[in-house]
């Protein structure tokens, strides 16, 4: 299960009783809330009252203005923890808000850090009302990614959301740029420094004191101001005779004089209370529960309801008062004196106890860091080693390397599973040469295994080789250490096994064992799906479906691929879900063999979107080249070539010289369409003629699956070439491997081309024949574009197939798109009027035009996706494109100004 979220982090902190009203400060909140300014920026030391400023200002307008709470702390400095935490504050205004943005972190394959803030833009774009999201203590991040994703987030922030910062420090924002174009307010020390008037209230009436407006004057100009010094000046004088005397001491120029305040605060309180305090500062959190397995006592709940009575800096999380923690500056003076006082060993020893609490709660993101406090490294590394695995397994890799890497070397290289997790995550981060040597170091520490860990042990460092195989283009050596790996891991143990099939069954695939792949990818899906391994279990499912494909089994790889998409929509609140991408991608490519080439294009378009939301590279090529193809059939030579182009950077980034060799195959296939539509131009042919050159050069093997579509482009290089005696040589050997292997649709596509191949020699009754064969496999399932693609040459062949009565039914529809086609590629339209020059700095594009020609017809945005074959967040995406452009905030002012600018 994915790491349960700290709610209390989300509620809003009450306003303390008798807080000094500060009506001017609550006015410039207002303002810029009014204004549509996108950020007010609250930054001032510790103490100065900035949590409790917001509090009361959002008391105020929380009847009329939806408000979320985010209160940070050093653990949420990762990116993804600190998105996950960001969206669920906003799920409190709108429960299904970021539910595609969740999905991207919870997945193992990382996404572009862009695509995440623009999925967060679109669904704030699509928030009903204004609302304001606050972001108390930022001071604590310092990730660069966190950075640049609020900065990202603050140039395109639609007016739906108001953002409230408060730190102590300046945040790395583009804050020069929002004074420019006044989109911030910003509330600084000064402004938050009490007045006199101020402090006399704060002294008097709130902590209860009497004191001359002498005294007032010299504690507010001694404290510049300062609320926390005021507030530890008015402890240590409580009960206390001579006030004066103790003001005019602490006026004097003491550089030491808070940590005097601090210690007189802690030394007044009674004893029990000073243990508390004492033994306490080591949590970020406090409950009752938690406090009394620390301090080993029975009065966690009365000492809290105590410290909170007497405003001991002590800050409430929840309505319920249960959870709570110490003013950030109280809590460091705590954990600086818990050292004085007991010691390293001592402070150890809490920790230790703190780590015992969380651990039999199941809190274990929380009892890890405090065992490692402890420096007890076996409680880490059992609690670590019971969730690595998992958490790998779904992406966090972040939060595994930061464990690992505070423990020493040479413990970790004592624990076999540690050594196998470290390397898993380095081969996953790309860190490709430093995962052998921890591999090695597993090995090693393997006896140190019990008999039943040893094996699952065995079974992750296998698939780990496996992985470093594959990266290395070794795929004999990559499946035999998955076999290696099935056949050691346990039975129970389905997450890593589901794993271990996937890629089993994806080497199975791509290397043409089929009945292999199908069952290893059955395998895969179940122990994915009875482990809650999403991602796994689609994508098996995808792969399953194309093993389906290559059997010629096309009715029931459709069966499967819309089981997946379904599956992914309902685990995704009815959006695409990314993982489901290669599914709609295998499904495009079955759609467009059938020509329902709208629909395919739609599918492919959907792929190409969720693999570059997840930065997936393989998906990406697996939609780009099927849509370039479909270009090029449709006539368009410059965007096949685009597309072409773009999957060839995807694949060349990736470094897989085995799948560029595919790309460029792709790129043969091209030049050849483009020298049939074009045969006074003889210079795409001859760059086919020169792959294949180079092709015929690398001595393929002429029955191998991974060469069947290579040597198929081959031989239309021959056909184009009128040399159809060679185009058989290379195709008979593949015909009878086809055959042999189960490789139906290949043997369908090589009959085609060896009836082609036949009739072109003058043997018609032969190559007849073999159509009739190619035919007979293809009709059951309703291949349409394997012929229609071969062009005019096939469709003689049929004409002749009609006269010899083979498929009359089949072949009347195959001859029927043939017309189809032709009438499509023969019309010539009139090309459409170039539009209007509009009056805008950054025009619409004729995309955003059509979006907003559908919004003026009041279709929501799931009707323009559907009519449109794009996604709804793709929607959301170019709506939000669209009003910036025009300068509006909503759609019905969006068509307004259209119309006024004469663009609708």
């Amino acid at each position: 299960m994915d790491t349960p979220l700290l709610q209390t982090k989300l509620y809003i902190p009450p306003p303390r009783p008798n807080l000094v009203p500060r009506p001017n400060l609550i006015q410039r909140l207002d303002e810029g809330l009014r204004l549509g300014y996108r950020l007010t920026l609250i930054s001032a030391p510790a103490g100065f009252g900035k949590t409790t400023l917001i509090s009361d200002w959002l008391q105020q307008i929380e009847s009329r203005t939806p408000v979320a709470w985010l209160s940070l702390d050093e653990r949420d400095n990762e990116l993804p923890r600190f998105l996950a935490y960001a969206v669920a504050a906003l799920q409190r205004i709108d429960d299904g808000f970021g539910q595609m943005a969740l999905s991207l972190l919870q997945s193992p394959q990382s996404s572009p850090l862009e695509n995440l803030i623009t999925l967060l833009i679109n669904d704030i774009a699509a928030l009903p009302d204004q609302a304001v999201l606050v972001v108390d203590d930022y001071h604590v991040i310092s990730n660069l990614d966190i950075n640049k994703a609020l900065s990202l987030l603050l140039e395109n922030l639609p007016s739906q959301l108001h953002l409230v910062i408060a730190s102590r420090e300046n945040p790395m924002l583009p804050l020069p740029r929002l004074r420019i174009r006044r989109q911030v307010t910003e509330i600084r020390t000064k402004d938050l420094r009490f007045a006199e008037e101020e402090a006399a209230h704060f002294l008097n009436r709130t902590m209860g004191l009497n004191l001359t407006p002498e005294d007032v004057a010299t504690l507010e100009r001694r404290t510049e101001g300062w609320v926390a010094g005021l507030q530890m000046a008015a402890l240590s004088m409580q009960d206390l005779a001579d006030t004066t005397g103790f003001i005019t001491a602490f006026a004097g120029d003491d550089r030491y004089v808070v940590d005097y305040l601090i210690s007189e605060v802690i030394e007044r309180q009674p004893a029990h209370i000073q243990q508390f305090l004492l033994k306490t500062g080591i949590l970020n959190f406090l409950t009752a529960p938690l406090c009394d397995a620390v301090t080993g006592q029975d009065d966690g709940r009365d000492s809290l309801a105590r410290l909170e009575g007497a405003n001991l800096f002590l800050i409430s999380l929840d309505n319920r008062r249960e959870w709570y923690r110490y003013h950030h500056l109280f809590r460091d003076l705590l954990r600086y004196r818990v050292q004085q006082e007991v010691g390293a060993e001592g402070t150890k020893e809490l920790h230790g106890r703190a780590a015992a609490w969380y651990a039999q709660n199941g809190l274990i993101d929380d009892a890890i860091p405090h065992y490692l406090a402890a420096e007890d490294c076996d409680q880490a590394a059992d609690l670590i080693e019971s969730v690595a695995v998992n958490l790998i397994v779904r992406g966090q890799l972040r939060k595994v390397r930061t464990w690992l890497e505070a423990l020493p070397d040479d413990f970790i290289r004592s624990r076999p599973l540690l050594c196998v997790c470290y390397a898993w995550v380095l081969n996953l981060a790309g860190e490709a040469t430093a995962v052998e040597p921890h591999l090695q170091d597993a090995e090693r520490a393997l006896s140190a295994a019990s008999p039943t860990e040893r094996k699952d042990i065995e079974g992750l460092i296998n698939t780990v080789y496996a992985f470093l195989a594959r990266r290395q283009g070794d795929i004999p050596s990559s499946i035999q250490y998955l076999r290696r790996a099935v056949a050691s891991l346990a039975l129970d143990n389905l997450m890593v096994r589901a794993t271990v099939n996937l890629n089993l069954g994806f080497n199975y695939l791509i290397t043409g064992q089929l009945a292999l792949a199908e069952g290893a990818l059955q395998a895969a899906r179940t122990d994915g799906k009875a482990s809650g391994a999403v991602y796994v279990t689609l994508l098996a499912m995808a792969m399953q479906a194309n093993t389906y494909v290559a059997q010629g089994k096309l009715g029931q790889a459709v069966q499967l691929f819309e089981e997946a998409i379904a599956a992914g929509l309902a685990q995704n609140r009815g959006q695409p879900f990314p993982p489901a991408g290669y599914a709609y991608a295998g499904l495009g490519q079955v759609l467009y063999e059938r020509n329902d080439l709208d629909a395919a294009e739609g599918h492919l378009m959907q792929a190409v979107e969720l693999a570059d939301l997840m930065a997936d590279w393989s998906m990406m090529r697996r939609g780009l080249l099927p849509l370039a193809w479909l270009r090029q059939m449709q006539g368009d030579n410059p965007a096949a070539q685009a597309l072409w182009q773009q999957a060839l950077n995807v694949v060349q980034q990736a470094e897989s010289r085995r799948v560029e060799a595919q790309v460029m195959m792709h790129q043969a296939r091209l030049w050849l369409a483009q020298a049939a539509t074009s045969p006074l131009d003889q210079s795409t042919l001859a760059a086919a003629v020169n792959w294949a050159k180079a092709y015929r050069e690398s001595q393929p093997d002429l029955r191998s699956y991974p060469q069947a579509l290579p040597l198929m482009t081959l031989a239309w290089v021959e056909l184009a070439q009128d040399r159809p005696d060679q185009a058989l040589a290379c195709l008979e050997p593949l015909a009878e491997a086809a055959a042999a292997g189960g490789w139906i649709d290949n043997l369908i596509k090589i009959l085609g081309l060896q009836a082609l191949a036949q009739a072109a020699m003058g043997q018609q009754a032969a190559g007849l024949d073999t159509l009739g064969r190619a035919l007979d496999l293809a009709a059951p399932e309703g291949y349409v574009r394997t012929f229609v693609d071969c062009g005019p040459p096939m469709q003689r062949l049929l004409e002749r197939a009609v006269v010899r009565g083979i498929e009359p039914d089949y072949v009347a529809k195959l001859l029927a798109a043939f017309s189809a086609e032709e009438q499509r590629s023969t019309s010539s339209p009139q090309p459409p009027s170039p539009p209007a020059p509009q009056p805008l700095i950054e025009p619409l594009t004729e995309r955003e035009l059509a979006i907003l020609r559908l919004m003026a017809a009041n279709l929501s945005h799931r009707e323009i996706a559907e009519e449109l074959y794009l996604s709804v967040n793709t929607v959301k995406c170019y709506s939000t494109h669209i009003y910036g452009k025009l300068g509006v905030h909503r759609r019905s002012e969006a068509v307004a100004r259209a119309q006024d600018l004469g663009i609708l």
